[in-house]
């Protein structure tokens, strides 16, 4: 399934894409959230960089709250309607059976969309934007620890106003493909790998997890399950 969504703020609205055609907005194209999963499922959740120099890592256990949730409905969305359309995947490639869960669990509120995140325990703490992927960070040298952080998120956006006029500490989150490929710059130099000019061209030297992402996706269509979504070119095609 594709879903076409046009953000405004922290709301998402969901439209066709006749609608958008329509009056002229601006669409991204993503997959639904049981599709990606499936895909993980298959291709792993290191990512195309990552799978250069590790084998595939695989999710091996989903908890998820009761309210709203049927095990057999998820295990089918996430694996099951794949199992009998995929097949001849690259090695190491395979279709994992992961453990579903349904407990009676509290899910938190998020009120606006943001999340709060931060690698290891002196990497700066961020809150992120989910729309638009805008990160305010905080830095662990002023004293503050990850509970503070968290808390602070509700005034999200009083001090992203701040880091704008101030003109610091607004950047790309840690998670944002920019991020993703100046780590993966360095490892490469690390490993005194040439690396390559754009993260466009580092994708396409991963060609066992290419290869197995492009099974799962003639799969879907072969299945009538729906199309993958086609990014722009343009969005993958920057440096490090």
């Amino acid at each position: 399934a594709v879903v076409s969504t046009q953000s405004t703020g922290d709301r998402v609205r969901v439209v066709s894409e006749e609608m958008a055609l329509k009056h002229g907005l601006k669409m991204n194209f993503v997959a639904s959230s049981s599709d990606k999963l499936a895909m993980y499922n298959v291709v792993g959740i290191q990512g195309s960089l990552l799978s250069q120099f590790v084998r595939p890592i695989y999710i091996t256990r989903y908890i998820l709250p009761r309210n709203g949730c049927d095990k057999t409905s998820v295990e089918r969305a996430i694996f099951r309607r794949l199992k009998d359309v995929v097949y001849k995947l690259p090695l190491p490639y395979g279709i994992t059976e992961p453990e579903v869960d349904i407990h009676c669990i509290r899910v938190p509120h998020n009120k606006g969309c943001r999340v709060a995140g931060w690698c290891g325990t002196k990497s700066p703490w961020e809150c992120v934007r989910v729309h638009s992927g805008i990160a305010f960070t905080c830095d662990p040298a002023d004293g503050k620890d990850h509970k503070d952080f968290e808390r602070e998120v509700e005034y999200f956006e009083y001090k992203l106003e701040m880091a704008k006029r101030a003109e610091k500490t607004e950047r790309p989150s840690l998670l944002s493909k920019k991020c993703l490929f100046a780590r993966y710059a360095r490892l490469c130099e690390a490993y005194k790998m040439e690396v390559p000019q754009t993260y466009f061209l580092a994708k396409s030297l991963s060609s066992g997890y290419n290869g197995a992402k492009m099974v799962v996706k003639n799969a879907f269509k072969s299945a009538e399950l729906g199309t993958w979504p086609v990014k722009p070119a343009n969005t993958e095609n920057f440096a490090s």
